[in-house]
């Protein structure tokens, strides 16, 4: 993602991960988070809509808090196993080490392949995490209004 927001004119590599973080966020919230609310709460009740049209906006209110169990699904994949491959960076580690073992003969070498590792591209890793706390925060508010209510 980095390439294609370098691509489009970003001068630096800062600027292109905020790009890169800002749109990504925009798919994020969208995709996973408003498409899915809403697919879901209007699979639920999408008979009940066909028979009275006038009641969606309360029908969709009802029905809305039931995409959680899809929430809950995605932020333990996303807490898990993206967190844990981001952290662990497990393809470039595996790289450096093969190439220190093997192709890497001289102290030059390996300076050169130390200082060349990939660095993380927190444009991409951002998002996924700050749309689990947009996600949290939402499951907040719709148990404090029907706790209210």
């Amino acid at each position: 993602m980095l390439d294609i927001a370098k691509l489009s004119g970003e001068p630096t590599v800062p600027q292109a991960e905020l790009r890169t973080q800002n749109w990504y966020f925009i798919f994020q919230v969208t995709q996973v988070f408003l498409v899915t609310t809403f697919s879901s709460g209007a699979a639920a009740v999408a008979t009940k809509i066909v028979q009275d049209p006038g009641s969606t906006p309360i029908l969709l209110a009802k029905h809305l808090p039931q995409a959680s169990n899809f929430y809950l699904a995605y932020i333990l994949f996303q807490g898990t196993a993206s967190a844990a491959k981001n952290v662990l960076n497990y393809s470039d580690l595996f790289e450096y080490l093969f190439y220190d073992r093997f192709l890497d003969k001289t102290p030059r070498d390996k300076y050169n392949r130390f200082t060349s590792l990939k660095n993380v591209s927190w444009g991409s890793v951002y998002p996924k995490f700050t749309n689990l706390a947009v996600i949290g925060e939402s499951r907040i508010c719709f148990h404090l209004k029907s706790f209210v209510s």
